[in-house]
């Protein structure tokens, strides 16, 4: 029967049919995200969720070139899925897959990111290793690594990266190292709550040299919030800013 459970207390899983909002999620969110959170989130298990993934994008064979959608896809995934989970995801054969990242990550951007590659770096860097970045946006380690400081961005603590062997020929798969995420001190959250209100939260991550993530997880714990004349600023500023790219 639909939404039955199995197990007891608060790790329950479902069984049975699936609903339209957990299909679509999965649709969205396989290969993209780490297994681990969709078995959390959908409370389904390991299994099941790969099983259904099967069938959801198991009869799909595409050849010919690869199209924008198919390479945006492929950037999402690296990282966070091995070579089989891409290649099902796409419904191409692993060799194509592999042929396309090898391509990837020769190719070396220089200058300026664009407003693409920010956001790009936004919504994956915190979650994705940086040798996955250097292949999917086509740029040194280090360069990432200054853009990412230079946006206040850091690693999350349970970030979760699958390696690619077959790539180890072309790229070093050097591990992610831990981040580290050294205690606030009593200063440090003094001066958090005398400027929080105010000031922009990158100003803030850059003067305390943490991650803005860490700077709103701390502002949450701590009760803080926005002053709403600020908000109207920096929703004026993130608009000007789109603008002038």
């Amino acid at each position: 029967m639909s939404g039955a459970r199995d197990g007891k207390g608060s790790g329950m899983k479902k069984r049975g049919n699936w609903s339209v909002e957990e299909l679509t999620k999965l649709r969205g969110s396989f290969g993209r995200r780490p297994l681990s959170q969709l078995v959390r989130e959908l409370r389904r298990s390991k299994e099941t969720i790969l099983h259904r993934a099967q069938k959801m994008f198991g009869r799909r064979k595409k050849t010919g070139p690869w199209t924008e959608e198919e390479l945006t896809c492929l950037r999402e995934m690296i990282g966070c899925s091995d070579l089989e989970t891409m290649a099902l995801v796409l419904g191409r054969p692993a060799s194509g897959v592999l042929e396309q990242l090898r391509a990837m990550s020769k190719e070396k951007k220089k200058g300026r990111f664009s407003e693409d590659e920010v956001l790009f770096m936004k919504t994956f860097g915190p979650s994705r290793p940086d040798w996955a970045l250097a292949i999917a946006m086509g740029r040194d380690v280090a360069v990432l690594r200054r853009k990412a400081k230079a946006l206040g961005l850091g690693k999350d603590k349970r970030l979760e990266e699958v390696p690619i062997p077959e790539m180890e020929p072309i790229i070093r798969l050097v591990p992610q190292p831990r981040p580290r995420m050294p205690r606030w001190s009593p200063e440090e959250c003094q001066l958090l709550r005398e400027r929080y209100s105010k000031v922009s939260n990158l100003v803030l991550a850059r003067s305390l040299n943490r991650s803005v993530s860490s700077i709103v997880a701390k502002a949450n714990e701590l009760g803080l919030k926005k002053d709403p004349t600020r908000l109207e600023e920096m929703g004026r500023e993130n608009a000007a800013r789109r603008r002038d790219r």
